[in-house]
């Protein structure tokens, strides 16, 4: 399988993407087994880089959308260079969870130093306006899934044996919600997408892109 990831590319016949496992499993389990083939460096607000002429079976842009000025033009790019039957995998955060929505209703909105916040995101996308985007660029989705806040990083310099049982009773809650109401408690989105398939306009006949599902 030849893979694109914006960070680097990488290939591994054997790993089977599945967006269920979360982008940094499906890292974890591909660049150890094979090396880079090759590594460009670029600045993506530019587009991906010219002379990058290779197709490939599965694109990576793991939280990085939100760092790019012009989004819709990247994943035209990205399009552009996939195979025949590829697929890309996409993380955003979700700007409509419910704490960069209380930031914003109590005018106290600012940026931090991680997270949905972090102050390297030009871009910020709900669920709605993330898939309006996906279908202007010609893509659709394929599968979809929301992962609950990262709550492990609050281990880090603590109680490990206090905050881990907090974590796990915050983390049960969370979970719960993120199934519940995804667009209010989902910290980020993951999506699996593929080119929009073509059809045939009923009255003209011209190949056109179907409409989103």
């Amino acid at each position: 399988m030849r893979v694109y990831d914006t960070s680097g590319p990488y290939t591994d016949p054997d790993a089977v993407p599945d967006i269920r496992q979360g982008l940094p499993a499906i890292r974890r389990a591909a660049w150890p087994r094979q090396p880079i083939d090759r590594f460009v460096l670029a600045d993506l607000d530019d587009g991906l880089p010219a002379d990058l002429d290779a197709e490939y079976q599965l694109v990576v842009a793991a939280d990085v959308l939100e760092h790019v000025r012009d989004p819709a033009r990247l994943l035209g790019d990205v399009r552009a260079h996939l195979a025949p039957g590829g697929r890309v995998l996409v993380s955003v955060p979700n700007f409509g969870h419910w704490y960069p929505r209380t930031r914003t209703a109590i005018g106290a909105f600012d940026y931090d130093r991680r997270g949905i916040l972090d102050a390297g995101h030009v871009r910020f996308f709900t669920r709605r306006s993330f898939l309006r985007l996906v279908a202007d660029a010609g893509f659709e989705v394929v599968r979809s899934d929301a992962t609950p806040l990262p709550l492990e990083v609050a281990e880090r310099g603590g109680d490990a044996a206090q905050v881990g049982t907090l974590r796990r009773s915050i983390g049960r809650f969370d979970n719960a919600m993120v199934r519940l109401w995804p667009t209010m408690f989902a910290y980020q989105f993951l999506f699996e997408l593929a080119p929009r398939r073509p059809a045939a306009d009923r009255y003209t006949g011209e190949t056109v892109l179907e409409p989103p599902s």
